[in-house]
């Protein structure tokens, strides 16, 4: 889209330049080479002005360029006398310049630079080094040259915009996870002042002197909260009460969360947690620890109680796998 008006700009001189050969017939010896020339300029300058957008000029399209215009200025200069005033019968000169500006703005500048030298030999080898700078020959190196620079900002252009357009992106996507870590945040110190306000106003009323009953349910409350911060991605409101209940009948629960459910989908992680589920209640003394990782195995659980002889060993380990 951004070549879009030198695109326009090159179509209507195109045309003009093959209007202007119409015109000028008589100066020619003899019309229907030129009348050739005409066709083939009008039909290379369709093809490359037509050509589907998005995309650089194909390079076989580029060299049909290039030799289209030296078999044009063949057809048309030679025949001239170039120690008279030839009018606009020159018109190849400018119309060849034109054509490799298009082909230099369809994304082929070497090739194009290649063609306004083929364009320069002929000029000078017919017109001399002088003669050549009076039939338009500097008009279409100044096009050439303007035509790359506009070409080169315009991409520079693109690419800073590209740039700033990506940057935009971060930015939105690292407000957006500042934003989420907040509500977060919030969230989590709602749910904790919903939990604890009740225990801390019994330690505030009681001036410290809790019964057993409330030192153990402290106890829990405690554990609760620690679970939000080092085993929160192992949560769902099954797990908390699960936990709760198995610390309640004095079972030591230990959730350890090192990111290894990120990434699953929500109806793999509700099967995860209704396995931690089922772990938490198989024991009725001990400790049970729950801990995520991040390889193939998602979450490890193992479950220690009190043998025969008193000492602990292992009762359960069950490994849940990421994947079905």
């Amino acid at each position: 889209m951004r070549r879009v008006p030198l695109l326009i700009l090159a179509a209507v001189f195109s045309a003009l330049h093959g209007v202007l050969g119409l015109t000028h017939l008589d100066h020619n010896p003899e019309a229907d080479p030129v009348l050739l020339a005409i066709a083939l300029y009008w039909a290379a300058s369709a093809l490359s002005l037509a050509w589907p957008g998005g995309r650089p000029l194909p390079r076989a399209v580029a060299i049909v360029n290039v030799v289209v215009s030296a078999v044009v200025l063949l057809l048309v200069i030679p025949p001239l006398d170039p120690t008279v005033p030839n009018g606009y019968a020159t018109w190849p000169i400018a119309g060849i310049g034109t054509l490799m500006v298009i082909t230099l703005v369809r994304g082929r500048e070497i090739t194009a630079w290649a063609g306004t030298l083929v364009l320069i030999g002929i000029s000078m080898a017919w017109a001399g080094p002088l003669g050549a700078l009076g039939i338009g020959l500097p008009g279409s190196i100044v096009w050439m040259v303007a035509a790359s620079l506009l070409t080169h900002a315009m991409n520079r252009l693109g690419r800073d915009n590209a740039r700033l357009m990506q940057a935009s992106r971060e930015t939105a996507l690292l407000r957006a996870g500042q934003d989420a870590y907040r509500e977060v945040r919030l969230h989590r110190l709602r749910q904790t002042q919903l939990r604890a306000a009740p225990m801390l106003r019994a330690i505030v009323e009681s001036e410290g002197n809790l019964s057993m009953a409330q030192r153990r349910e402290s106890e829990v409350l405690e554990a609760g909260l620690r679970d939000e911060i080092r085993g929160r991605g192992l949560l769902s409101d099954p797990v908390r009460l699960a936990a709760l209940d198995a610390r309640r009948r004095g079972i030591r629960v230990d959730l350890l969360d090192e990111d290894g459910l990120l990434g699953l989908p929500t109806h793999r992680r509700e099967q995860i947690a209704d396995r931690i589920v089922l772990s938490l209640g198989q024991l009725e003394r001990g400790r049970v620890v729950v801990r995520s990782g991040t390889g193939d195995i998602a979450v490890t659980i193992v479950g220690i109680g009190p043998g025969a002889d008193g000492e602990d060993e292992l009762k359960f380990r069950t490994l849940i796998p990421r994947n079905l």
